[in-house]
């Protein structure tokens, strides 16, 4: 017996099915579109007529049925069918216009079926005689499964006008604050440290205009923690996602602060007593300066308390320190997602004895600040005295990454202002490859170039031809020594006081596990990949937007205006009291069949739950009929809508018998005398 794919229950359904198709074949309509004659060019429309009819079913003919007036008119004659199959041109522009004719009609739209004889069969045949036997094959398969297809009903549900927004830097505080300028809409917002304002927050001056960014966020910050209809959750993550646009369930894990907000005033007195400090002065116990939620957090991997400490415990007097804080878990509803994530710094090495005077960015930019290491004083590699040379390295990581960072060139082109306003002796050298600038940027280099104790050193890719770096660093004293192969291949050697390494903008820690829980594509590089970077260039996939570094490098004024598309986006498309449908051609569980394996676990929407038993449940409300658990599933105890396995294995057995007769019969009719046995063997098996 050949394997036919199906279960014994299926087989058992497949007959019910077979039972009723007498009644159903007496309603089964078919209409034949010329498209304008390009179908009639090479099908012979008459000859289909003829055959179909012969099989027993209504034909029906239009020259163009997708006109406005053929459609009005068309509707009436399909009074009285109860299912249609329309050979005509391709589904993907002409389905949703034969649903909404059939729905005129009083047909349920899924109880019709597109034949495209246009495109698979007019334009790809080489003569008549093939494309109108294809096109009466077609026609009959479709036949044969649109008997055994169901009604389904169509279900819509009331869109969720609540946002979620992933990551509380720049992008994601301005587009926080501009969705709960709508007061009906409740906008959560989740930050994985234990402060807002991402890396911008670490800044005194913002490119190109030298702005404090702390002082140009404290406001913002403050609305954020003030407005009722932002939910705040910190040390918090993303772990899981169900459903799509204007219908998501996001499952959110808030680590433990060890510090109530409700008691803490932030004064800081706990830090000052923490034991633990590392090489920037930061305790176990912590708040980021300038940050908000003023609010220390305590880090469990370094704290002391299983030792036996208790220092920040006896100096609060709030008695704000709680060890017994657990972890939280928070199901949120909400219509739209923002990533808005941040960007990471390349992983710069070392090289071998330099351990101080070098930097990276994200370390120069904690020196600059006056409540830094170094209360913003810039010294040597010692920390002892100011720099008599400082060496800035452009493109890190670059060659390793591959592509551009964009925005680390004014960064640097702004080290060199600041050092100069401190430092008015100090020699500054910029190593680079190429100096890439915002338009608006320009004016930095400029500037930059009018002071004489600033020098240029333009070199090619990292490495040359024999293999070697074109910028070596040494240890030399008490100085860093600079070997550098410039673009004509002349070597400069510079002995800096102080280091910086201008490192390449990478895609942000945990954005690759949010790709999975949400299913989208990362591009080449590891970044958001956009649907549409030209037309809609903040769009993932429906219901998900992206704003700032997780797209991309970028500067805070883009990450700024992202955040604001983002935002226009959202309130455009989630309005309350309008309704969004659900897919109707969802999966199905039979629990009769169903083994309580698990492997439909693997649904990427999160539609599959379990109940007492471990038999499998579809929650049709995020199913998006993607098959996947249909296919997966052992014993075969699930079942999509519109796409069930007799209904496609009746088209396939009707195509293979069509392609068997037509290879065991001649374009006459008759049959071939020198006909293949082995298909005439196969011809009888499959009937």
């Amino acid at each position: 017996m050949i394997d036919d794919g199906l279960s014994e229950r299926e087989r058992e359904l497949e007959r019910e099915n077979r039972k009723s198709e007498e009644k159903v074949e007496k309603n089964i309509g078919v209409v034949l579109c010329d498209c304008g004659g390009e179908i009639s060019k090479k099908i012979d429309l008459d000859m289909v007529t003829e055959v179909v009819s012969g099989f027993g079913y209504n034909v029906l003919r239009n020259n163009m049925l997708c006109t406005p007036e053929n459609l009005e008119a068309f509707s009436d004659e399909l009074h009285g069918f109860s299912r249609v199959v329309f050979a005509v041109c391709t589904p993907k522009r002409i389905e949703s216009t034969m649903k909404k004719l059939a729905m005129e009609a009083g047909i349920n739209p899924y109880l019709i079926q597109i034949v495209n004889i246009r495109e698979q069969c007019a334009w790809v045949c080489e003569d008549t005689h093939t494309a109108t036997q294809k096109a009466i094959s077609m026609i009959k398969a479709a036949i044969d499964r649109i008997k055994l297809q169901e009604p389904i009903q169509e279900k819509s549900v009331e869109v969720n006008t609540d946002v979620v927004v992933i990551g509380a830097g720049i992008a994601g505080i301005i587009s926080t604050l501009t969705l709960s300028e709508d007061s009906q809409r409740t906008v959560h917002l989740i930050e994985k440290s234990s402060w807002l304002g991402g890396r911008t927050i670490n800044y005194e001056n913002l490119t190109p205009d030298f702005i404090c960014a702390q002082c140009l966020m404290s406001t913002p910050l403050q609305e954020i923690l003030e407005r009722e209809n932002i939910r705040l959750y910190t040390k918090a993550e993303v772990v899981g996602s169900k459903g799509g646009m204007g219908n998501f369930l996001v499952e959110v894990v808030e680590d433990p602060r060890f510090v109530e907000v409700e008691k803490c005033i932030g004064c800081g007195e706990c830090m000052n007593v923490c034991p633990v400090k590392d090489e920037n002065g930061k305790s176990a116990i912590y708040m980021e300066p300038g940050s908000l939620p003023n609010i220390p957090s305590i880090n469990p991997e370094r704290c002391l308390y299983e030792q036996g400490c208790r220092e920040c415990i006896n100096a609060c007097i709030f008695e704000a320190i709680n060890f017994d804080d657990k972890e939280k878990e928070h199901y949120i509803n909400c219509g739209s997602i923002i990533l808005s994530t941040g960007i990471n710094e390349f992983p710069a090495e070392f090289p071998a004895g330099i351990t101080h005077g070098v930097y990276t960015a994200s370390q120069f930019e904690r020196i600059l600040l006056k409540n830094g290491p170094t209360s913003g004083k810039i010294l040597d590699l010692k920390g002892e005295k100011v720099p008599n040379l400082v060496a800035i390295v452009h493109c890190v990581g670059r060659e390793e990454l591959g592509y551009c960072s964009r925005i680390c060139c004014s960064v640097a082109l702004k080290y060199s202002h600041l050092i100069h306003e401190q430092l008015p002796e100090c020699e500054i050298h910029h190593i680079y490859r190429d100096i890439v600038l915002p338009p608006e940027h320009q004016r930095l280099l400029d500037d930059i170039r009018k002071i004489g104790s600033v020098h240029f050193h333009r070199i090619g890719i990292m490495e040359n031809e024999a293999g070697k770096n074109r910028v070596l660093l040494r240890r030399a004293k008490d100085m860093v020594e600079l070997e550098i192969e410039e673009l004509d291949n002349e070597v400069t050697w510079i002995e800096a006081d102080l280091v910086i390494l201008m490192c390449a903008v990478t895609p942000p820690t945990g954005l690759d596990k949010l790709s999975r829980i949400f299913d989208f594509d990362l591009d080449e590089r590891g970044f958001v990949m956009i649907m549409d970077s030209q037309l809609n260039p903040v769009e993932v996939k429906p219901g998900i937007l992206v704003a700032g570094g997780a797209a991309g490098p970028c500067s805070v004024r883009e990450a700024s205006q992202q955040a604001f598309a983002c935002a226009g986006k959202v309130l455009s498309t989630l309005i309350p009291g309008q309704e969004i449908s659900l897919e109707p051609r969802v999966a199905v569980v039979d629990k009769e069949m169903c083994s309580g394996c698990k492997a439909c676990i693997i649904c990427p929407y999160g539609a599959v739950t379990f109940e007492e038993g471990n038999e499998a449940k579809i929650e049709e409300n995020f199913c998006k009929g993607c098959g996947i658990c249909t296919a997966i599933c052992p014993s075969k105890a699930i079942k999509l809508k519109g796409y069930t396995s007799p209904q496609i294995m009746a088209e396939i057995k009707s195509l293979s018998e069509s392609a068997l007769e037509s290879e065991f019969k001649s374009p006459s009719g008759t049959e071939k005398k020198d006909g293949n046995l082995d298909t005439l063997r196969r011809l009888e098996i499959i009937k």
